[in-house]
């Protein structure tokens, strides 16, 4: 005699269905949400090894409770912060880039509120062709971080390459591009200077955007500073030239 009826067997086989679909919507929701958060804070993921986590009963290095999760698995992609600050100097580009080389004048960014300025810079290291140099700059609050010349084509471009962040920015951010865009107009530069921040995860982002508004402002202040600033010579000079005339 059987005690169940066809549609209670109706109903649990619907209720298992049911089942695997919240568990299918859950796993995506920790794949998206949990695991970054996670990887965000250096904490080790479920079923790793010394997470003392046992994942769907039994010590797996590639599960999260009942889910399993393949080894090719990765956090996704964030998108990165950007903005751009733009003035008009009455220097050409080649002053411009002239100016960058010269680090007796990096001390002139002063930062904004609690984000330092620049106490002093030095190269770390130099190339014939400036691509490849290295700038180690000293911040007012004792701490430092490089910066790398990626591209030099004062002409048009510029861009710089800061890493090497302490904490807590290096737990905030993996990197941070600054691109110089030049635009010679008779006796006028339109230079605009792009940064792009790159989060370290999505649940850095809204705190690496904090700093950004901050850098922005610290931005227009320098780029003010440059309009009101004296030309000097005007002639480019390498990394290299520089460093012997020290």
């Amino acid at each position: 005699m059987t005690l169940i009826s066809k549609s209670t067997k109706l109903q649990l086989k619907i209720c298992r269905i049911d089942n695997l679909r919240v568990r299918d919507i859950y796993s995506k929701f920790l794949r998206s949400q949990v695991l970054p958060a996670r990887f965000a804070i250096g904490l080790p993921l479920p079923g790793e090894r010394g997470s003392g986590e046992i994942a769907g009963g039994r010590d797996s290095d590639d599960s999260i409770g009942p889910f399993l999760f393949t080894q090719d698995w990765s956090p996704p992609v964030v998108k990165p912060i950007t903005f751009s600050c733009e003035a008009r100097l009455a220097i050409p580009p080649d002053e411009i880039a002239r100016r960058i080389l010269d680090l007796d004048r990096w001390p002139d960014f002063k930062g904004y509120g609690p984000l330092p300025g620049i106490r002093a810079a030095t190269f770390e290291a130099t190339t014939p062709e400036v691509v490849g140099t290295v700038i180690r700059v000293s911040n007012t609050d004792g701490s430092s971080h490089t910066e790398e010349v990626v591209e030099w084509d004062p002409p048009r471009r510029i861009r710089l390459r800061m890493g090497g962040f302490p904490p807590p920015l290096s737990r905030l951010a993996t990197e941070i591009v600054e691109t110089w865009q030049f635009d010679r107009v008779g006796e006028v530069t339109r230079v605009v200077r792009s940064f792009t921040l790159h989060p370290r995860s999505m649940a850095t982002r809204p705190l690496l955007g904090l700093i950004s508004l901050l850098l922005r402002r610290a931005i227009a202040r320098h780029l003010r500073h440059m309009q009101d600033a004296s030309d000097d010579d005007g002639r480019p000079v390498t990394p290299q030239e520089y460093n012997e005339t020290r």
